[in-house]
């Protein structure tokens, strides 16, 4: 589901993930695996002080990884088009929506 609403994204220039509310569930989390992803990419600040990453149109599918994680560990999530117009909301309630 996340790579589906995700390929609305494909024309943006620019896409945020951000990250709003995390440890809600701890028992569903492995938030070590996130920590590891995030310094791949040169991020070894908490996700408290860094809760947004920006990614370019060819970063499509680091962007859905991203996301995907967010919802495997029942985070909430959002995902916002460059342009504005799209938006998608994952929580950590198991409930998302999509304005796109």
């Amino acid at each position: 589901m996340v790579a589906e609403r995700m390929a609305h994204y494909e024309s943006e220039p620019e896409i945020l993930v951000w990250f709003t509310e995390w440890g809600v569930w701890p028992s569903g989390e492995r938030p070590h695996i996130f920590t590891r992803l995030r310094a791949s990419y040169g991020e070894n600040r908490p996700l408290i002080e860094t809760p947004g990453h920006v990614f370019q149109r060819l970063e499509q599918d680091d962007a859905i990884s991203f996301v995907t994680l967010g919802v495997l560990f029942l985070w909430a999530v959002y995902v916002v088009g460059g342009s504005g117009n799209r938006l998608v909301h994952y929580s950590h309630d198991e409930v998302g929506w999509s304005a796109l």
